[in-house]
């Protein structure tokens, strides 16, 4: 009897244990559904970049490509989230054959800034948007075209990403020191695709 009343007990314990554990497990889970502070992802969903020239998911007109005269679209998006303290854009093509090709990096751009305008200059320094820009997989600043290989349609992402931090970054900075710069940075993040084929 004796040893019946321990095993008992024992048990007993254990349950209330288990109890004690599994409420806390529900508290911290109800609490995991009311965050501390609001997060950025209402900006993320509401922010958007567009072009009068380049349609989400349609083709890019020759122009912007090395078919034409491979200069870079007007581009605008909404105002930025607030504490956003720059602009950066990436515009890459992930369907390379050779892997990601990088065709154009803008940063140091203002938060205050809404738009970038058509045929930005291609240097280090693009002084008409009071910017920056970084070295493409071409191997210079600047915008470079779409050019695929002939064969089917890549996909083109213009890339807006508004920072809590400034960059820091010289001009002709590369796309690794770019990406470093940002990393946990990114407050709000807008995407324009477009699509190319030769």
């Amino acid at each position: 009897m004796r040893m019946y009343w321990k095993t008992s007990r024992g048990k007993a314990v254990a349950a209330a244990a288990l109890l004690i554990a599994v409420a806390l497990f529900a508290a911290n889970c109800a609490g995991a559904k009311k965050p501390v502070k609001k997060t950025f992802k209402g900006a993320k969903m509401n922010w958007t970049i567009k072009s009068d020239s380049i349609s989400e998911n349609k083709r890019i007109p020759d122009k912007f490509t090395c078919k034409g005269t491979d200069i870079s679209p007007a581009l605008s998006w909404d105002a930025a989230p607030k504490g956003a303290q720059e602009l950066v854009l990436i515009m890459d093509d992930p369907d390379a054959p050779v892997g990601t090709w990088t065709h154009w990096i803008v940063y140091g751009i203002s938060p205050d800034r809404t738009s970038l305008p058509e045929n930005v200059e291609k240097s280090a320094a693009a002084a008409s948007v009071g910017a920056l820009q970084g070295v493409t997989s071409f191997r210079r600043p600047g915008y470079g075209g779409p050019c695929p290989p002939p064969g089917p349609a890549h996909r083109y992402f213009f890339k807006l990403f508004a920072l809590d931090k400034k960059t820091g970054l010289p001009a002709g900075a590369s796309l690794a020191q770019v990406e470093a710069a940002i990393k946990g940075h990114v407050i709000a993040e807008a995407k324009l695709m477009g699509t190319f084929s030769r």
